[in-house]
């Protein structure tokens, strides 16, 4: 038992170590693949820009109902 907890530790902490060496973009895609995947993320696709625009403005984040108001 004590065998595969260690083992699980050299993994996570290999696993750590990977993230640390990885580029900004590549970590926020699989935070960003990772997140959508256990349900915790919904990703909005569009063609006008719109919805990027609007999360500019208000710091990242955007309530859908308030999105849904914008013109």
């Amino acid at each position: 038992m004590m065998t595969s907890d260690w083992d699980k530790i050299k993994r996570l902490a290999s696993d750590f170590q990977n993230a640390q060496l990885t580029t900004s973009f590549q970590r926020l895609s699989e935070l960003r693949r990772s997140g959508h995947e256990k349900g915790l993320l919904e990703v909005i696709y569009t063609i006008d820009g719109k919805v990027r625009d609007e999360m500019f403005v208000r710091g990242g984040r955007i309530n859908l109902v308030d999105l849904a108001n914008v013109q």
